[in-house]
């Protein structure tokens, strides 16, 4: 094993475990053989073994077992349990049946040591000696992930994974009641996306995985389809993309949430049930009150209107997009354009002021990722200026009378 020098960041390569020496013992001499000078150690988390895992007396390289019951694939407690034990500054995530080639820790590491908030993927080769076409595409469409927007969640696999410790914990770990086969990367690379994680391809950092990957290891469909089922049922009501749940159902945390304005009590009669109503017509919107007004009954029932303060705020923060109303207005109904503007905030740095086409400011919208990078590396006032964009929106300036507005009819048309 190589000489250590202790200006290189200390590595903690974690392992999760689930009955297989022999992979675990192709993975420690691999380590040995790894030519990262730094301090090196590796934390195997036994997923519930019947027997626990053995350390061959002629691995070098530190070694420490930690164990958890059997209660299922619990792959993401498992990491996170060897994460804890861990001393390294930076985590490396290998799966216990992947055996990293010598430079794998030096080409994994490097990208973290000179970005902190770097979320590093490295290459596994899998048993025809490539990786699978769906992520030699994303490599391509993204340039290594150098191009990566907030859909690119999906090509972040745990297998081969490396970050910072502090970012690591920043982010929360993987989520533990995930149980089943896959999925924990996906809603890790999410939170992390979210909390301004640089995603890196590192295609040197290269993996072995003497098996197939998943999509060539099942030849009956149904049976493949019911597991994969599983995973994306268990990321829909974690992952807020559209990508990852559909638009028609209700889910605990909304991909937008909608804050009225404090002074929200002064508009005329009626309207504030009108945007109401008009953002709950938008998918995956949450509505927030500041306070519990005489509307508040009308939607009593419905999950998607909060009052500030409640403790469903704690979900509302987790949010991919907050909008900040402060104006009597929505999306008009004919014209989904504002809503596809409220979703394009990303895209347009995060921070977005959005303007009626009559030059009326309506709202301000924030992305998760833009709140998250505010802390840091807007203090200075660099990327705070939000962009301006431009929609047709409905605004309400008279009093409203509900009983025509439910039913559809225009109140000159009454006697």
């Amino acid at each position: 094993m190589a000489k250590t020098t202790h200006s290189l960041p200390s590595v903690s390569v974690v392992v999760p475990y689930f009955e297989n020496q022999e992979g675990l013992n192709r993975l420690l001499e691999a380590l040995d053989a790894q030519t990262y000078s730094g301090r090196l150690e590796c934390i195997v988390a036994d997923d519930g073994s019947m027997q626990p895992p053995l350390i061959p007396e002629r691995i070098e390289t530190p070694v420490r077992i930690v164990r958890q019951e059997n209660r299922g694939f619990r792959a993401a407690a498992a990491r996170n349990l060897g994460a804890a034990a861990a001393s390294g500054e930076i985590l490396a995530f290998i799966d216990g049946d992947t055996v990293p080639r010598p430079d794998y820790v030096s080409s994994a590491v490097a990208p973290v040591k000179k970005d902190p908030l770097a979320v590093v993927v490295g290459t596994r080769l899998h048993s025809d000696g490539q990786e699978p076409l769906w992520l030699r595409e994303a490599w391509q469409a993204t340039d290594d992930l150098l191009d990566a927007d907030d859909s690119s969640w999906r090509f972040i696999i745990s297998a081969v994974l490396t970050c910072s410790r502090a970012f690591f914990e920043r982010v929360g770990g993987f989520d533990a009641t995930i149980v089943g086969y896959g999925g924990e990367d996906w809603e890790f690379a999410w939170r992390c996306w979210n909390a301004g994680a640089q995603f890196i391809h590192q295609p040197s950092a290269i993996a072995d995985h003497p098996e197939n990957d998943w999509g060539a290891r099942h030849e009956d469909k149904e049976q493949a389809y019911a597991q994969k089922n599983v995973e994306t049922r268990a990321l829909a009501r974690r992952v807020t993309h559209p990508l990852a749940r559909p638009s028609q159902a209700f889910f605990e945390v909304p991909d937008t949430v909608v804050l009225f304005p404090a002074d929200y009590s002064t508009w005329p009669v009626g309207v504030a049930d009108a945007v109401i109503i008009g953002w709950l017509a938008q998918p995956d919107t949450h509505v927030v009150l500041p306070g519990e007004g005489e509307e508040a009954g009308l939607f009593a029932a419905d999950p998607r209107v909060k009052i500030k303060g409640s403790d469903d705020m704690k979900l509302m923060e987790r949010a991919r997009f907050q909008m900040r109303l402060s104006a009597p207005a929505h999306p008009e109904a004919e014209d989904a354009q504002g809503f596809v503007l409220v979703r394009d905030t990303e895209g347009l740095g995060g921070n977005v002021v959005l303007k009626n086409h009559n030059g009326r400011t309506v709202a301000q919208v924030t992305s998760a990722r833009f709140r998250a990078l505010a802390t840091t590396h807007y203090q200075s006032g660099e990327g705070a200026i939000p962009a301006e964009v431009t929609a047709r929106w409905q605004e309400y300036e008279e009093p409203i009378r509900l009983e025509g507005f439910f039913a559809g009819w225009d109140e000159s048309d009454v006697h």
